[in-house]
């Protein structure tokens, strides 16, 4: 998987963003968990997992229907 020098990059810069999100304090958080490190990747993770299996359960039949009409040759 991690084959591709992009991905690796990719990767990378996405742990030094997690490293630096341990010193960044919000500046002002409405809830307690929003003062928990790594929240905002989780909830972002999280989101973004649900709205992928929303997303396919809405289409997937969509997709899946046969075509009406047409030639039958």
């Amino acid at each position: 998987m991690l084959t591709h020098t992009a991905t690796r990059a990719f990767f990378l810069f996405l742990a030094v963003l997690l490293v630096l999100n341990l010193f960044m304090a919000p500046a002002h958080p409405h809830f307690a968990a929003e003062t928990l490190p790594w929240f905002w990747a989780g909830f972002g993770l999280i989101g973004g997992y649900a709205l992928v299996i929303a997303g396919g359960g809405i289409l997937a039949p969509l997709l899946r229907k046969k075509e009406e009409g047409g030639d039958d040759r």
